[in-house]
């Protein structure tokens, strides 16, 4: 890894009647992968949660972090879910791992789900692995 920023904060929501996702607070936020292989292998980044994300108080909001893209909604659980991946054949040897606003790294709330005026946290734990 070049950048991994240490917080991944993400925009106040309401409780609402309606199931909704909740946005990255920073539009730009970004992760920077160095990937010097000469061998052409490429590399695989994955993400994982060992905990839910939960309160100071102990309140979970399970599956709460979740991973969207063309493949739909994942929740990033203790099992590595791959988020991103790097092709040798373009030649660069440096990528920076960004998505729209409403794919990548997203916060699932259920209807009428999580605690009001209350933050959520969790760790992320990534891996980065050469090749395919």
């Amino acid at each position: 890894f070049l950048e991994v920023p240490d917080h991944l904060p993400f925009q106040t929501a309401a409780l609402s009647s309606e199931n909704q996702l909740v946005y990255r607070a920073d539009p730009n936020w970004h992760i920077t992968v160095y990937d010097p292989s000469t061998a052409g292998n490429g590399f695989l980044l994955y993400a994982r949660m060992d905990a839910p994300l939960q309160t100071a108080q102990g309140d979970l909001l399970e599956n709460g972090l979740v991973f969207a893209g063309s493949g739909g909604r994942l929740p990033v659980t203790d099992t590595d879910l791959l988020i991103a991946q790097g092709n040798p054949a373009d030649g660069k040897d440096t990528y920076t791992i960004q998505w729209p606003d409403d794919e990548g790294l997203l916060v699932w709330l259920p209807a009428f789900e999580g605690v009001p005026g209350t933050a959520y946290t969790g760790t992320i734990t990534w891996t980065l692995v050469d090749g395919p």
